[in-house]
């Protein structure tokens, strides 16, 4: 039942997938509204982990990113039932984006050296198919520069 006491742990075993699948049905009827990945506090806390969990793994399927079949079927369960993916917040852009430039530096030659380098043009030239990860690597580069500067 909606509101059970459990707690959420990223893990891969069906059980708590059904588990917290079904605490989102029960909270959508319920209320109306899918649960949101915010922070809640109280028993509903877990549920909003797990949807946050979730939709970090939509995003990066739908950005092209491989999953397994047991992800991909949970994922179109979700959207079977009409799942909200919502709006990403600040953090899951941020973390979607240091995954791809992680298994981007894996495969793409020089690409390590040029992040290394903050040549930016050619991280942009070396990953055409995400034109905006060296102008990503540039804005974070600036954040820290600018937070050394302020703790100096």
């Amino acid at each position: 039942t909606l509101g059970t006491k459990s707690s959420y742990t990223p893990d891969d075993s069906d059980d708590q997938w059904e588990h917290f699948f079904d605490q989102q049905l029960q909270f959508k009827k319920l209320t109306g509204a899918w649960m949101q990945s915010q922070p809640f506090r109280g028993v509903v806390y877990s549920v909003g982990c797990w949807t946050f969990d979730q939709q970090i793994k939509y995003r990066l399927y739908r950005a092209g990113n491989a999953v397994s079949p047991k992800t991909e079927a949970r994922l179109k369960r979700l959207d079977e039932v009409g799942f909200h993916w919502g709006h990403p917040p600040k953090f899951l852009r941020w973390r979607e984006r240091y995954i791809q430039l992680k298994e981007m530096m894996a495969v793409v030659p020089g690409l390590s050296a040029a992040v290394a380098a903050s040549d930016y043009d050619t991280i942009n030239k070396k990953v055409p198919n995400c034109p905006r990860l060296g102008n990503w690597v540039k804005t974070q580069r600036q954040h820290l520069f600018t937070m050394k500067r302020r703790s100096s």
